[in-house]
């Protein structure tokens, strides 16, 4: 299932450094070291998502643990990930493209 998925995939790599962006920085220290830097809030974003902002450590695949079928409400869930994803590509290339050192993922 999608959620043992996850529980394995976060069980197998916790000690994987959070990305800093993600980091909170509640001390001169933190945001010395770079916690917080760049992170976007996804309720300021359009279609209220952060596209292309990295969630999950560097060397980590992006997971799809959800696999939508063909039967009713799910079709929709399968259009809105399909479209989520495509603003995600969208906005890695962009990144890419205006920064080649970029390191988040499509």
């Amino acid at each position: 299932s999608a959620f043992k998925a996850a529980k394995q995939l976060a069980a197998d790599t916790c000690d994987m450094p959070v990305p800093n962006h993600l980091r909170n920085a509640p001390t001169k220290l933190a945001k010395s070291q770079g916690h917080g830097d760049g992170y976007r809030y996804s309720h300021n974003e359009d279609h209220a998502v952060s596209a292309g902002q990295q969630y999950l450590p560097d060397n980590l695949p992006e997971p799809h643990f959800y696999q939508a079928n063909e039967r009713g409400l799910e079709q929709k869930l399968r259009q809105k990930q399909e479209f989520l994803d495509q603003l995600n590509k969208t906005a890695y290339h962009s990144n890419i493209k205006n920064n080649p050192t970029y390191q988040g993922k499509p």
